[in-house]
């Protein structure tokens, strides 16, 4: 069950943001052509997460590298109405970078506990599109045993499914917001794949 865009999704509108607001805002060359490297990477990792390739350790170390290059440098220069989308488009960065990071991880936890709750065994994904049809496949025969009261409080399922459901926002909230997570009681959280 998808909770939040993909980090291919989130930089190509931060590319789009980038090119729109940002770019048109610095008077320095130097900030330009700065800014035309990080859309750059943006769009080799973008199309990497697009295409379920493998992230490349060196396209991750540039990611990296502009957002931090973003963030540190250029967002003092930029002008305050500008300074939010620069953040924005920072935030894309972290998100797409910690996909490439965990690659089929959160997929695979998450389709080993829709399979468990189901009593259904995962078949053999032969590449990750395949991976994510089943997750997606699962996904939907959970939400309809849920509508159909299949996972009910005083069910027997009742709580593997509060845990699953939990830990797959967990896992989410891995990616796209590791300070929440930082901020709540460590013991209750579930075990996650590192980030």
């Amino acid at each position: 069950m998808r909770l939040r865009p993909t980090g291919g999704e989130l930089l190509a509108a931060a590319r789009t943001v980038l090119r729109e607001s940002l770019l048109p805002s610095t008077s320095s060359e130097d900030d330009r052509q700065a800014l035309l490297a990080m859309a750059r990477t943006m769009a080799v990792v973008e199309n990497e997460l697009e295409f379920e390739q493998p992230g490349r350790p060196d396209d991750l170390e540039r990611l990296e590298a502009a957002r931090v290059l973003l963030r540190e440098k250029l967002l003092p220069r930029l002008p305050q109405d500008r300074r939010y989308d620069a953040r924005l488009v920072a935030k894309a960065m972290a998100v797409a970078a910690a996909e490439l990071r965990l690659g089929e991880a959160l997929e695979r936890t998450e389709l080993a506990g829709l399979a468990a709750l189901l009593d259904e065994p995962p078949q053999p994904a032969a590449d990750v599109l395949a991976l994510r049809g089943q997750v997606a496949a699962l996904g939907a025969r959970f939400a309809g045993r849920i509508r159909g009261g299949g996972f009910d409080p005083g069910t027997s399922g009742h709580a593997a499914a509060v845990a699953h459901l939990r830990a797959t926002t967990h896992g989410a909230l891995a990616v796209s917001n590791p300070a929440y997570l930082k901020a709540r009681a460590p013991s209750t959280a579930p075990a996650l794949p590192r980030v």
